[in-house]
């Protein structure tokens, strides 16, 4: 891959870079007119009455985010649930684009549900995208053929010798969900990204990134990773303004001191090694900027193109016991394959059949 923000394996023809009005001076008043983009983010876990809730504050989202949780893989089984709320939302706004993201196994089964869902709700015309790294058994040896040691990331131990391999999940950036976006797709199901992945993608389309301007791609990776942090507090929403530049927005009741906090656990995060795909990130200067009582701009953020490699997760077994056990690793970028289909619901459904 090329050392480009967000390559999407076709010539979008280049980014610039255009000034943003009202950010450097937060004394400015923040025009009625400013953002050109609003993204909606609903932590995993919520419900459909506070995905009314968040859309009410957001009248023109553009893009509403559902972002799996790390920690809890259900099977996608959130994201069904919602899925009456989701059809509702769709119908009454049509132009809303929904990217959500489900844990690895479920990607193929909460598509074919969706699609099922959409068509008995005779919106069989609906474009699903598909989003997922393409890896099975074949692909790891073929990982270990081209000199991978398949190392542990937190340990640096090399896998056994013995293990036998089964699968593989690669915890892949934005370009692909970008690639089934602008593909005309009104919902994607992505296997889950890295951190940020998901809201990035969202965003991308509106931003004004230079071919290298990492500080800024780095920024708004920061931002897109807050909004999807699961929390239990006052929703948060992204914006991108009419100089393509994205800022943050709370509710002015939100607790003094909460946009820190929400920075701190990044850096923590940061540290913990839970990178982000698309760029390196570099939060020790970083803080926040009043754009208004409820628009933040995030400034100080030093961004480094990414390492050349994906984050990794391996199933494996050993000897003749059936339990598949997981092994963290890293694999480089040039190994690995993803699949953004693009169809009708109707079309899933069919070519499933």
């Amino acid at each position: 891959m090329s050392q480009r923000p967000l390559p999407t394996g076709h010539d979008r023809g280049g980014f610039s870079t255009q000034a943003v009005a009202g950010v450097a001076n937060s004394q400015q008043p923040y025009p009625a007119n400013f953002p050109a983009m609003h993204l909606a983010c609903l932590p995993h876990g919520s419900s459909g009455q506070t995905l009314r809730r968040v859309l009410a504050g957001v009248p023109n989202a553009g893009v509403l985010v559902l972002p799996a949780s790390p920690s809890q893989r259900d099977g996608g089984q959130w994201l069904l649930g919602m899925m009456k709320a989701v059809r509702r939302e769709l119908f009454l706004q049509p132009e809303l684009q929904v990217l959500a993201s489900v844990d690895p196994a479920a990607v193929e089964h909460v598509t074919l549900e969706l699609a099922r869902s959409l068509c008995e709700s005779h919106s069989e015309a609906t474009a699903i995208g598909r989003v997922h790294s393409v890896t099975n058994s074949t692909t790891i040896v073929e990982w270990l053929a081209a000199g991978e040691t398949l190392q542990h990331q937190t340990t640096g131990v090399e896998l056994d010798e013995d293990a036998t391999l089964h699968t593989a999940h690669v915890e892949l950036g934005a370009a692909p969900v970008v690639e089934a976006s602008e593909s005309s797709a009104s919902i994607v199901v992505a296997s889950q990204l890295s951190p940020g992945s998901l809201a990035l993608a969202a965003a991308y389309q509106q931003l004004s990134l230079d071919a290298h301007d990492w500080d800024q791609l780095a920024t708004v990776v920061t931002l897109a990773r807050i909004v999807e942090q699961p929390r239990h507090a006052a929703p948060l929403w992204l914006e991108v303004d009419e100089g393509g530049k994205a800022l943050l927005v709370a509710l002015p009741t939100l607790p003094p001191g909460a946009l820190d906090e929400l920075l701190q656990h990044e850096q923590r995060e940061l540290a913990a090694g839970n990178l982000n795909a698309d760029v390196t990130v570099e939060l020790t200067d970083a803080r926040w900027e009043a754009v208004s009582a409820t628009h933040f701009a995030l400034v100080g953020v030093k961004g480094t193109p990414p390492s050349g490699r994906y984050t990794a997760e391996l199933f494996y077994s050993l000897d003749d016991s059936p339990e598949q056990r997981l092994w963290s690793t890293t694999i480089s970028k040039t190994l690995v394959d993803w699949d953004a289909s693009v169809r009708s619901a109707q079309r899933w459904l069919d070519d499933a059949s």
